[in-house]
């Protein structure tokens, strides 16, 4: 049986064989060569889009908003931020009534003048690098916050802002303390509960951690020792929860604080902000390496904020419209901010030229456009750059290198603020900046044969 299988498929194989014997060779089709000006490897090929994931928003109004809301310490100043060059804001109420509970409330949620809240732009993105909260009463501020100023800063920080919080800050930004979950009234963006320490009205040493990141900026006079950091009811960290990076631990001995983590920071993803948390005060001293301190942790939330983001992808012969407000709900075509940049990235092939990017708005404003190859277009990076308040601008490319291409509009107007009779920063001039500016950005180019 077995001989006879193969006797049959030895037949067969020979007559398939024998059958294509006579057929007239088919000659391959000729091979189309890339023109010799051209990269061969990629004539044809798709260019895939991986924006980076590593590369630091630059675009924001300022750099910190302060909150020295309800039940807050009011405060107009950090002495940290004049000293290191970091262009502060911040918002205070000065008593629990109904009427200042609404005013807080329509800061940070939105109001008739700024549709989306001080803390974010038109699309949600943030519109600060770093959000400081003050000490006080944090149970107390985050009740008068309500649901939706509570979720106005989560919102903030998930969408890349980084949060410090002192004292009442650092229990805020926490899940809860003493045991007690607290996600009611607390923002609960740090994934860890929190201690009271039991003391007040006085002050500890701080010990720098070895390899803490606040190294970095400072060397706290070559001992890495922090002395007499007030403190006033503050606490510490119960544990370390996954990705938690204990900066510094208390020196009070005597007491169940002595050696605890009083400073930590923690980051989730790239496209979020940081947390820096801080149990005592040293954001009011005017000099010396407890400025430092307030300067290190400051320039580390800040460091942490969230990457820069592709708002879309863009194709040859695409218009692309920004025009929505914050209340359209459409974050896509959101309008752009006072101080914010939209990114876009485009696949430009090697058969591309006369590439062409224009943009295109109304009115008096001062928006750039950039461009760059291989990585996001920055205010501070770019190959490519057209600056001025002309409501037309053009980047233009007779031929570019082939691959993906970064283009950043960055809108560098601002209203002008001055202090309120609240007490507060109060807006003017072109307001509606606030709410964002319409544009439209094309991209075109020829195909070469």
């Amino acid at each position: 049986m077995k001989r006879q299988y193969l006797a049959t498929a030895f037949f067969t194989c020979l007559a398939i064989t024998l059958s294509g014997c006579g057929e007239t060779p088919v000659e391959e089709p000729q091979r189309t060569e890339p023109k010799p000006e051209l990269e061969a490897s990629i004539w044809n090929e798709d260019i895939t889009i991986v924006p980076p994931t590593d590369v630091l928003e630059e675009g924001f109004y300022k750099d910190v908003i302060m909150d020295g809301g309800t039940y807050l310490t009011s405060r107009k100043r950090l002495p940290a931020c004049e000293a290191y060059n970091i262009s502060l804001e911040y918002f205070n109420a000065e008593a629990d009534t109904p009427g200042d509970s609404l005013f807080q409330i329509q800061k940070f949620v939105g109001d008739d003048m700024d549709h989306n809240g001080f803390l974010v732009y038109p699309d949600g993105k943030p519109r600060f690098k770093l959000f400081y909260s003050c000490g006080g009463k944090s149970t107390s501020h985050g009740r008068c916050l309500a649901d939706a100023g509570r979720n106005a800063v989560r919102d903030y920080f998930y969408n890349g802002g980084s949060y410090q919080g002192s004292c009442a800050g650092m229990f805020l930004g926490s899940q809860g303390k003493d045991g007690v979950a607290s996600t009611l009234t607390f923002y609960g963006i740090w994934p860890g509960m929190t201690v009271s320490s039991g003391l007040s009205g006085s002050a500890t040493g701080m010990f720098i951690e070895e390899n803490s990141p606040l190294l970095n900026y400072f060397d706290f006079g070559g001992d890495h020792y922090v002395d007499s950091v007030r403190h006033n009811g503050g606490g510490y960290a119960y544990e370390m929860v996954f990705g938690s990076i204990p900066m510094a631990r208390y020196d009070k001995p005597g007491r169940t604080m002595h050696n605890q983590v009083c400073i930590w920071g923690w980051k989730n993803t790239p496209q979020q902000g940081r947390v820096v948390l801080c149990g005592s005060h040293p954001e009011e001293v005017e000099d010396g390496e407890r400025r430092e301190l307030m300067g290190a942790m400051m320039m580390y939330a800040m460091d942490g904020r969230g990457c820069a983001v592709l708002k879309k992808e863009l194709h040859n012969g695409e218009t692309y419209t920004a025009d929505k407000d914050s209340r359209d709900n459409d974050p896509l075509h959101a309008r752009i901010g006072d101080g914010q940049c939209h990114h876009f990235a485009v696949a430009i092939p090697a058969s591309a030229r006369n590439i062409r990017f224009q943009l295109e708005y109304t009115g008096d404003y001062e928006i750039r456009m950039m461009a760059r190859k291989g990585t996001f277009a920055l205010p501070s990076a770019s190959d490519r750059a057209v600056n001025g308040n002309a409501n037309r601008k053009e980047i233009q490319f007779d031929s570019v290198e082939p691959g993906v291409w970064y283009i950043c509009v960055d809108n560098e107007s601002r209203p002008e603020n001055n202090v309120g009779p609240n007490g507060n920063i109060h807006y003017s001039g072109h307001t509606e900046l606030l709410n964002g500016i319409p544009y439209q950005l094309t991209v075109n180019w020829d195909t070469v044969k």
